[in-house]
């Protein structure tokens, strides 16, 4: 379709009972640079099953993720992105419970809730990240292992600590909110 969120709207629907999600969009007439018709009304239907668990966007050159691109996709539990990616948008991952890695890569700003409630959540690559916006990872309850929890409490080895990399500069309000895995975040050497 003409929206640059269908991705989003694909995966955003609900459950059929073939086991598929679906999703039926109204597309409208496009036209070509010189203003003709390539495209009239009409209704599709997607269908995207439910066993899919991992996107791969290497190959592409896209420059960010969309907001709410993969908003709710709950069977999702790997996205790998290409390099080119520098910014993920809000919302993008919002909900997507069943994520259980994500590689950074070059990305700098992670904005509004890009990764909220992804419950199953428990490795991150930093990579280049600069900026994590308001509620980034807020109810990522499951944070706390491998790349993105460094080290433990000396007191307390059930304690973790999550140590920023030195790259981030802003971190937003409620950013790791209900992030019960994580007690500490440890910022030293970063320009906050």
């Amino acid at each position: 379709t003409n929206s640059s969120r269908v991705f989003g709207h694909i995966f955003g629907s609900s459950a059929t009972t073939d086991g598929n999600l679906e999703v039926t969009s109204k597309i409208t007439e496009r036209k070509d640079q010189d203003g003709n018709s390539i495209l009239t009304e009409s209704t599709v239907t997607f269908k995207v099953p439910t066993s899919l668990q991992e996107v791969n966007l290497k190959s592409s050159d896209i420059t960010n993720i969309s907001e709410c691109a993969f908003y709710g996709m709950a069977m999702i539990k790997r996205v790998i992105l290409p390099d080119s990616v520098t910014e993920i948008d809000s919302h993008a991952f919002y909900g997507c419970s069943g994520l259980v890695e994500f590689d950074l890569n070059k990305t700098v700003t992670l904005y509004e809730s890009a990764f909220a409630n992804c419950s199953s959540l428990k490795t991150v690559n930093w990579g280049a990240v600069e900026v994590i916006k308001q509620s980034a990872f807020q109810g990522c309850t499951s944070l706390g292992t491998k790349k993105f929890i460094v080290d433990s409490n000396e007191d307390n080895e059930s304690t973790l600590t999550v140590k920023l990399p030195s790259s981030v500069r802003e971190l937003g309000k409620s950013a790791f909110k209900g992030c019960a895995g994580a007690k500490y975040f440890d910022i030293k050497g970063t320009s906050l």
